[in-house]
Order: C-alpha cells, then structure tokens, then sequence
C-alpha cells in the first residue's frame, strides 16, 4: 500500500501547475478579477511563506485569511497538497502521530469544509485532502463525496476508499457495485478499481456477474493484476466467459486463463 500511496502523491506535483492554466477556466467567474494568473502568483508567494499549519487555518477561516473566491480555494488547495507535513508516507505518520495530531484535524475539517463548495473542482480537490489521510477514521467523512452529482468527485472519492485500510469500506464500495444503477455504472467501475487495489477478491467476481460490460472488463483487469487466481477465480472467469455476449470480455478472459498480459 505504502508503495501505491507514493506513486499517486508523485502525480501531485503537477497540481500547481493545473491551478495555474485553471485560471483560464475560472477566471470568467463572479469575483475572480480579470489579472487572474498574476493573482496567482501573488497568492503562492505568500502561501509560501507559510507553514501548512497557518494555510489551514486561512482555509477554516476564509474571512480572516482573505481566502474566498473559487481561485483563490483552488490555489490554496494545490499548494497545501504538495506540502511535505501533508505528503508524510503513512509509516512515518504512525511514528509521529501525537506530534501531527493537530495537522491531521484541522486536515479533516478543511477537506469538510472545501467538500460542501459550489465549485465541483474545489470538492474534487478535498478529496485529495482527505486522501492524505491513510486511516479508516476517515471513512465516514467520505460519504457526502460518494453522493456529489459530479461525476469526478464520486469518482476519486471511490478511488480513495481503495487506498484505505480494509474496513468499513469494503462494505461502502460493495454496495456501490450492487447497486446496478444504469446511470452511474463508472461508479461502478471505480468501485471494482478499488477493489482490486484493496485485493478483494470477492467484490471482483461479483463485478464479473455484473451486467454492464464496462463493469466486467474492469474485473477482468483488476483479477489480472492479482498475484495469482484460485479455483473459485478460475471457476468465476470460465463462466463469464461462456456467458459473454461481448467478443472483447471473451478474448480478455482467454487470455487472463493463459496467463498472458491483457
């Protein structure tokens, strides 16, 4: 697990520069003034100044910390990602957690606050900062993002619980599979996603049972990064197959069978 945390916390990185090209996105919005990228610049040489401890609470306080356009929320979200007290590898939080409990609170409350935005890209950024957080405490705080109506907070939202100790969200993301909603199978699919990351084995047969094919070939790829398949997996695989009504979900099983890369 701690090998995946790194590799998607690496990706990170590019965030500021995301929040820089937004600007032409969100600059025609209410109370963003028109020398938006040099608003910017302004903004990240203060944060930097900063410590992460300080730009949370210019986050829980918006008034105070002059933080409350859409922009300037995005911004502020970015940098705090790529700040190292928040980047700690999660055997390095375990070591350290009296000294970081305060951080990882006001870490809580921020993704809270910053999940309840207008801005769809604001919320798909709390999530990011929930993410930070590799406890199963946090499950619960990932609720109200499972149900946002745009389709990329839902979706990194599901991703997350797969980077998350098994637990509570196991269940979270069985139920989201279960329920075959035509409108929302790419929840579905994410669901399987992590699922896979998470090695449950069951959750990636039932996705195969699915009726979506976008559902199923995404079990098939989850079942292929698994270190090896038992009878049951074997069993499951060999009667979708037969099953199958789509060449690509066929072609994809023979060769997981054969144990060549899909």
């Amino acid at each position: 697990m701690v090998d995946r945390w790194r590799q998607k916390t690496a990706m990170l990185s590019a965030i500021l520069a995301l929040a820089l090209t937004a600007s032409i996105g969100l600059a025609a919005e209410p109370g963003v003034p028109a020398g938006s990228r040099e608003k910017i610049r302004e903004l990240i040489a203060v944060l930097d100044k900063l410590t992460a401890d300080e730009i949370l609470d210019r986050v829980l306080d918006p008034a105070r910390g002059g933080i409350t356009t859409g922009l300037e929320k995005y911004v502020v979200t970015a940098v705090l990602l790529n700040r190292r007290e928040i980047l700690q590898p999660p055997e390095k939080e375990k070591q350290s957690a009296d000294g970081n409990a305060g951080l990882q609170a006001k870490l809580a409350k921020a993704a809270n606050l910053l999940g309840a935005d207008e801005d769809w890209r604001i919320r798909r950024l709390s999530v990011e900062l929930l993410a930070r957080q590799l406890s199963a405490d946090v499950v619960p705080a990932y609720r109200q993002l499972l149900e946002d109506s745009a389709e990329p907070v839902r979706h990194r939202a599901i991703e997350a619980l797969g980077m998350l100790p098994k637990g509570e969200n196991i269940q979270i993301l069985e139920k989201i599979l279960a329920k075959h909603d035509e409108t929302r199978v790419f929840d579905s699919v994410a669901a399987v996603w992590a699922m896979a990351e998470l090695r449950h084995m069951p959750g990636l047969i039932e996705g195969l049972k699915d009726e979506n094919v976008e559902v199923q070939l995404e079990s098939i790829r989850g079942l292929a990064r698994q270190p090896a398949l038992s009878p049951e997996t074997e069993k499951a695989l060999q009667e979708r197959m037969k099953a199958a009504s789509d060449d690509r979900v066929r072609q994809r099983i023979l060769k997981l069978l054969e144990k060549k890369v899909l």
